[in-house]
């Protein structure tokens, strides 16, 4: 009878010890430190915050209930400066644009995503992307190419879908 303890006692140890194992997160490269449920911090606290799923080339946003699928591919990044740029598709009804997103911290769990006017693609959808493009052109004539927005996010889990 001890020995039965004592051998469901190893067990259960040695599955707590894999799960510990196994859940850790993966920052070894920053395309792999991007992966998982990210969440915005608002900057005016009547505001909900935004949840972002990465995962491999897909990227989800969650807002306010609304859900929105793109996917995604890295267009440069530097390990030093710890930086990676993202080109989004968009989706039939929205812009498509390029992040930077700048980890804040060593152990990545915190991002700034700074997106500008020149980075912006026009959605797929629209009937007459030359008076979308021409308005992009007029703000970025009026902003400047430089006029950027920036949210900062916070990790929350390794879950890559809601």
């Amino acid at each position: 009878m001890k020995i039965k303890i004592i051998f469901l006692f190893l067990i259960v140890i040695s599955m707590l010890v894999l799960y510990g194992c196994s859940s850790k997160r993966n920052i070894s490269t920053l395309e792999s430190s991007i992966t998982g449920h990210w969440q915005t911090i608002p900057k005016d606290k009547n505001n909900a915050p935004i949840d972002y799923y990465f995962g491999k080339n897909e990227l989800i946003y969650l807002e306010k209930g609304t859900k929105e699928t793109v996917t995604y591919k890295v267009v440069r990044s530097n390990e030093s400066e710890n930086w990676i740029e993202i080109n989004t598709s968009g989706t039939s009804n929205s812009f498509g644009h390029t992040s930077k997103i700048t980890f804040s911290n060593k152990e990545r769990t915190e991002l700034t995503e700074k997106v500008s006017l020149d980075g912006l693609n026009p959605p797929s959808s629209k009937s007459d992307n030359s008076v979308v493009s021409g308005v992009i052109d007029s703000l970025k004539n009026a902003l400047g190419n430089s006029f950027a927005v920036e949210s900062k996010l916070v990790y929350i889990d390794n879950k890559i879908s809601p």
